[in-house]
């Protein structure tokens, strides 16, 4: 009922927490899946995990802070698969979670650098080449913080609490989503925000 064979799907923070079952969803349903993070070898460490299933996966780097390794990877899938038909932006950087009383502007731009500029930036290195095939599929993988504002006492004395950076960036993924989908979808590109127990 569902295929994607022949599909090139990249997943940021591929390896991780939720990157890990989405790069192995994904593979499962047919596509070359491209998992990518700045742990180069933890990367190619899952693809080689999903290869032994018989999955098509690789693994590869990117740093989301630098544009270059942005560009570089990029065309570098381009030039080595002629397409690009999903991205799944999931990597998310927690560098600037900081309580709200004591963040700095560093830490804000810190936390800004990956998980908004660098996720725009690489959003639209890719959209170029959606663009040109006239079709492609956004899913940015977003949170419950960006659907309602946070329930600090369910934390408790856990140490955790939802940072001002995480809640402010993820309700601003949800707004990209939206501009993403009404910019492009004359291109057939679907852009979605998924988040747990939440779909925008």
């Amino acid at each position: 009922m569902f295929r994607l064979d022949g599909k090139i799907a990249i997943v940021t923070g591929g390896a991780g927490l939720y990157g890990k079952p989405i790069s192995l969803a994904l593979a499962e349903a047919g596509a070359t899946v491209i998992i990518a993070s700045r742990d180069e070898a933890k990367c190619k460490g899952y693809a080689t995990e999903l290869q032994l299933k018989n999955l098509r996966a690789e693994g590869r780097s990117l740093d989301l802070s630098d544009e270059k390794s942005i560009v570089d990877f990029s065309n570098g899938i381009v030039k080595k698969y002629k397409q690009i038909d999903l991205l799944v932006n999931n990597a998310v950087s927690r560098e600037g979670c900081k309580d709200f009383d004591v963040i700095s502007k560093n830490d804000l731009e810190k936390s800004q650098l990956i998980n908004y500029t660098g996720l725009l930036l690489l959003t639209q290195a890719v959209i170029k080449v959606m663009v040109e095939q006239k079709e492609g599929n956004i899913i940015n993988i977003g949170s419950i913080q960006g659907a309602v504002g946070p329930n600090f006492p369910v934390y408790g004395d856990t140490g955790m609490s939802s940072a001002v950076t995480y809640t402010y960036e993820k309700w601003g993924m949800v707004g990209f989503t939206k501009w993403i989908a009404n910019n492009y979808g004359k291109f057939n590109i679907r852009a979605n925000c998924i988040s747990p127990g939440v779909f925008v």
